[in-house]
């Protein structure tokens, strides 16, 4: 190193050295500015904890048609107990016109349906699926719900049963009787036309089919997930002609996008929590009572909806709140309204690692309802905007560190205190928030697929060490 360089390096490590010394000894008036500021509009950060009102209701009208998965299979949880699940749908010949020939003979005729998705449960254990025939039809523009008992009649007698063990395709032999019903079908009946197919005169002649699974006893089950593409395979001869296949389907179309659309179909789901076992269980703790009386240590949260969390905070507590720090509603400016959820570690078989990363949502009770026959969706047009799945970092989403979930809800809060009115809410597994351009609104539909990834126990209202709280930072006149 030359002289002029090696003085240069030592004026730089001189410069460096008195800047740190210079900012490190320098103390920084904090309050600089203030004196410009106006006495009466001065303002400095708090923060107030609300502990709002927790209860666990049941939920059990939840939309179902134009499933996307065929939920069919029973499953048990400890906590949560057994819940068992069916499809409902209808089929359709897939040809302009049907005829069986002179003499038509029967061969075969197999349901088919085939698996979408990894099973819940035990993938090896052997299982009783039964198919029956619907004595009522269903309709492409009625809404159905998880709670809709399937239209099989009082005493229902299957077309078909059989053990499914859990194989990529379930294949159902529906027999003889029920494929002379489609031999033998009159010809008003077969009429088809392409645009009236919501509403086909065979729907009324062959009303459709529900498929469930035996309920499981002894044993944790499986759920089984199903592409709702139906398919009936029905083989015959007649006297000209040798196994011909005719094949019926529950397509109506597809869009230029390469969806499919369906005719009428849902899934039903039947929960009994009284079969649970775990001590921290469903049956352990009050359900549907709202009052004073039914507020809850725990909250449960799950998949298929089911038992849900209903929040609801109280218009008077943030009143009391504005009372006692001597604010008013436009002299408290809310910076952010944090909902936060501690999980539930006290019992014995705690374990983070099965807790989903997220929770899904919440949604406004009794939002208003709109149905689109065309897209086939029910849309709900309140929801909490504050919240917004993959937006916001405050979007249930589970800090690992401090075991709770947070849900930004600073819109409502503000809201609420405009409108001096409670703030009331599902707390539910959402598993598809995104926004809908063409109503400007949240979807609310059960995806089955979601059953293992969404079941928390929370703090509640009571929980002695972790209840539930609202975090509320605001800004307030010195």
């Amino acid at each position: 190193m030359n002289k002029s360089t090696k003085r240069l390096s030592l004026l730089f490590v001189s410069l460096i050295a008195s800047s740190t010394m210079f900012f490190s000894c320098t103390d920084v008036d904090k309050t600089l500015g203030v004196g410009f500021i106006p006495d009466g509009e001065q303002r400095k950060f708090d923060t107030v904890t609300i502990y709002p009102d927790a209860y666990m209701v049941t939920m059990d009208s939840v939309y179902t048609s134009t499933a996307t998965t065929f939920m069919v299979g029973s499953y048990f949880d400890p906590i949560f107990g057994q819940v068992t699940s069916g499809s409902v749908f209808q089929v359709l010949p897939s040809y302009d016109s049907m005829s069986f020939g002179t003499n038509p003979t029967y061969e075969s005729l197999i349901l088919r349906l085939t698996l979408n998705n990894s099973p819940l449960g035990d993938e090896n254990i052997a299982q009783k699926i039964s198919v029956y025939e619907l004595t009522e039809r269903i309709y492409y523009d009625s809404a159905y719900f998880a709670c809709t008992p399937p239209m099989i009649g009082e005493n229902p007698v299957a077309i078909a049963s059989t053990t499914y063990n859990g194989e990529d395709t379930l294949n159902i032999e529906l027999g003889a009787t029920f494929a002379n019903k489609l031999l033998n079908a009159p010809a008003s009946a077969m009429a088809y036309n392409k645009d009236t197919t919501y509403n086909s005169p065979f729907f009324d002649y062959m009303k459709g089919f529900y498929i469930v699974a035996e309920p499981i006893t002894g044993s944790t089950g499986r759920m089984n997930y199903f592409s709702p593409s139906a398919e009936l395979f029905l083989t015959y001869s007649n006297v000209d002609t040798a196994n011909v296949t005719r094949v019926y389907n529950n397509v109506y179309s597809y869009d230029s996008y390469g969806n499919m659309y369906y005719y009428a179909q849902f899934n039903t789901v039947d929960r009994k929590y009284s079969l649970a076992t775990s001590p921290d269980s469903i049956p352990s703790i009050k359900l549907n009572d709202t009052t004073a009386n039914g507020l809850n240590d725990k909250l449960y949260i799950q998949g298929f909806f089911g038992s849900t969390p209903y929040i609801k905070i109280k218009a008077e507590k943030l009143n009391h709140w504005l009372d006692s720090v001597q604010l008013n509603v436009s002299q408290a400016s809310i910076v952010r309204a944090e909902l936060v959820m501690e999980l539930d570690d006290e019992f014995s078989d705690f374990d983070i690692t099965k807790y989903p990363s997220a929770l899904g949502g919440m949604t406004l009770l009794n939002p208003l309802v709109t149905y689109s026959a065309y897209y086939g969706n029910m849309y709900h047009s309140g929801y909490l905007r504050s919240f917004y799945y993959a937006l916001s970092s405050f979007d249930g989403g589970l800090n690992t560190s401090l075991k709770k979930y947070s849900f930004n809800i600073t819109h409502e809060v503000l809201e609420q205190l405009r409108k001096k009115t409670d703030l009331e809410f599902y707390l539910a597994p959402y598993t598809s928030n995104s926004k809908d351009p063409a109503y400007n609104t949240l979807l609310y539909a059960l995806d089955p697929n979601q059953l293992k990834a969404y079941k928390a126990i929370v703090g509640g209202t009571t929980h002695a060490t972790k209840p539930l709280k609202l975090m509320i930072t605001y800004a307030k006149p010195y």
